[in-house]
């Protein structure tokens, strides 16, 4: 069925003012702890959780100031469904990474991380088999949503990924690209004897060729 031309531009002016009305300006005035939005998350319950300079909030039709801290925040689930973020406050002298954990009711800061340095690029956590892991300067933390577990206090890892093999890959300072054999995290490539000795990798791909021979990391030095 063909339409007139007037009919058509007439339906899509409706549905575009249609559009418009759906959208609603959110800030502080409805409640939200701080204008400056950092990172969004909708949880898998539908709750929709807002990170901001000054803290995370909770939104599901109205504002709930679930945490207030004056910070940078980064949310994630896991697949299990608990929420983990991580806050990045920059003061005058230091700069401080901390982790928090949603245990259903409350924001709680983790220990563990007290004197760890976490990683502060995108990159700086997976999951794998329901594993989080965690990366850092003072070592590799896991959480597989009870526990808490340091890994090598020794190894300084910048950012970790997983190869559609299920393997684990980072990359330290001193043994360059390691991964995790089960037990503990091992060398992959001695970067001493390679010609990218001196390189600082801070970005990494996944290859997705289906042959499991190229199912490996490839970083990108600067």
């Amino acid at each position: 069925m063909k339409f007139p031309l007037f009919v058509l531009i007439a339906f899509l002016f409706l549905s575009s003012v249609h559009s418009q009305e759906e959208w609603r300006r959110l800030s502080t005035d409805d409640g939200l702890s701080r204008d400056a939005v950092l990172d969004i998350l909708q949880a898998k319950n539908g709750d929709i959780w807002i990170g901001t300079a000054k803290g995370i909030n909770r939104y599901n039709g109205v504002f709930e100031s679930s945490l207030t801290y004056d910070a940078t925040p980064t949310i994630f689930q896991a697949t299990k469904g608990y929420l983990i973020a991580r806050f990045t406050k920059v003061t005058f002298t230091r700069r401080v990474e901390e982790i928090y954990f949603f245990d259903g009711s409350d924001w709680k800061k983790v220990d563990i991380f007290d004197d760890l340095r976490v990683s502060t690029i995108p990159e700086f956590f997976v999951e794998s088999k329901g594993t989080v892991w965690i990366a850092g300067s003072d070592g590799i933390v896991s959480f597989d949503g009870s526990d808490w577990k340091l890994y090598q206090p020794e190894l300084s890892v910048d950012w970790l990924v997983q190869t559609q093999d299920g393997q684990l890959w980072g990359t330290d300072g001193e043994l360059g690209i390691i991964h995790f054999d089960g037990q503990k995290w091992t060398p992959a490539l001695d970067l001493k004897n390679s010609p990218l000795e001196h390189a600082y990798f801070k970005k990494v791909t996944v290859s997705k060729q289906k042959n499991p021979a190229w199912n490996r990391c490839w970083p990108f030095s600067v």
